[in-house]
C-alpha cells in the first residue's frame, strides 16, 4: 500500500474525526518551559495530516503554517483548523518552498520515516530562524489496556490474524532519521524522551480508529469489503470490553533541537552508512 493510503478521502477525514488529540500531550512535554500563548511567532508543521498537530502548535504561536504531501489531508487541516492564523500548504517536505529564516518552531509528527532525510534537513534549514527550534515526535497504539489483559490477547490472536501488519518497505529505502547527520547541519540535540500516553475509548470509538489504521486498510484496499471490517472488529471487540470505555495506552518518544546556523554543514555524512546513510540510525518505527 505505501504511502498511497493517505491520499484516500475517508481516511483523511477520519484523522480529524477519529483519532484522539494526543499531541496536545506531547507538546506539553516537550515545551514544558515555554508559554503556552505567544510563545513563537511563526510555527511550521511538516506532515500536518488532518491538522491536529497544527492544532496543538497553534496554542505556543501566533501563526502556523501546515505542510502535507497529500491534498485530501491538506483539506481535512482546513477543516479541522479555520481560524485565519493556520494556513495550509499541498508540497513535499523535502520541497519546501517558502520563505527563508521564517519559523521559530518546526514540529514534525510521524514524519521522518516517509521523508528523505537529507532533502528535508536542507529545506529545513533554509526557513528556520538560527535559534529555531525543531521537534520530532510520534506515537502509536499498542497491545495494551489499563487493567484488561483480554485486548492483548484480541490483539495478538484474532486482530494481527485478520489484519497482519504491514511491511516498512520505506525503512530500506534510504530513509529513517540520523542523530549524526542532524547534528552535521546545525540541529543539536536539547532533550528526548520515551513516554506512554493515555486514552479512553467506547467500543465504537475504538472500531472508528482501527478503522484507520494502516494494516486495516490495507486490507480494505485488497477486500473492497470496509463494511465487513467493520463489523469484524465490533463483533470481537464486544467480549474485550468489561466496562463502557477502556484506557488504551500509545507508546511514543519526542526528540528536541536547537538550530544553529552558524554551525551548519550542508551535505556533511550524506549517504554514508556510519553517520546513519542507507538505513542508518532509525529511531523509531511508524505506527501500525
Amino acid at each position: 500500500m505505501g504511502e498511497d493510503f493517505i491520499a484516500d478521502r475517508r481516511i483523511a477525514e477520519g484523522y480529524g474525526m477519529h483519532r484522539p488529540f494526543l499531541h496536545k500531550q506531547v507538546l506539553e512535554m516537550a515545551l514544558s518551559d515555554e508559554q503556552r500563548t505567544g510563545a513563537f511567532r511563526q510555527g511550521l508543521d511538516v506532515g500536518c495530516g488532518a491538522g491536529l498537530s497544527a492544532k496543538a502548535l497553534g496554542a505556543y504561536c501566533r501563526s502556523v503554517t501546515g505542510i502535507d504531501a497529500s491534498g485530501e489531508m491538506v483539506a481535512a487541516a482546513r477543516r479541522q483548523c479555520q481560524e485565519p492564523s493556520y494556513t495550509f500548504r499541498h508540497c513535499r517536505a523535502e520541497e519546501l518552498s517558502l520563505p527563508a529564516d521564517s519559523f521559530d518552531i518546526v514540529t514534525a509528527a510521524g514524519v521522518t520515516d516517509w521523508v528523505d532525510e537529507a532533502g528535508f534537513l536542507t529545506g529545513l534549514s533554509r526557513v528556520i530562524k538560527d535559534g529555531g527550534i525543531l521537534l520530532v515526535y510520534d506515537f502509536w497504539i499498542t497491545d495494551r489496556m489499563e487493567g484488561n489483559s483480554g485486548y492483548t490477547d484480541w490483539w495478538q490472536t484474532q486482530y494481527l490474524n485478520r489484519f497482519p501488519k504491514q511491511t516498512s518497505e520505506h525503512f530500506c529505502n534510504g530513509r529513517g532519521w540520523s542523530e549524526e547527520r542532524a547534528k552535521a547541519m546545525g540541529f543539536a540535540a536539547d532533550r528526548s524522551a520515551s513516554f506512554v500516553l493515555r486514552h479512553s475509548f467506547d467500543r465504537e470509538g475504538l472500531v472508528r480508529f482501527l478503522l484507520l489504521q494502516s494494516n486495516v486498510n490495507a486490507w480494505i484496499a485488497e477486500t473492497g469489503e470496509a463494511a465487513s471490517a467493520k463489523c469484524w472488529l465490533t463483533q470481537t471487540l464486544t467480549p474485550v470490553f468489561n466496562r463502557a470505555e477502556e484506557v488504551l495506552l500509545f507508546d511514543g518518544y519526542y526528540r528536541r533541537y536547537t538550530y544553529h546556523g552558524s554551525k551548519r554543514d550542508f551535505g556533511a555524512g550524506q549517504g554514508r552508512t556510519d553517520v546513519g546513510g542507507i538505513c542508518g540510525g532509525v529511531f523509531s518505527e511508524t505506527a501500525l
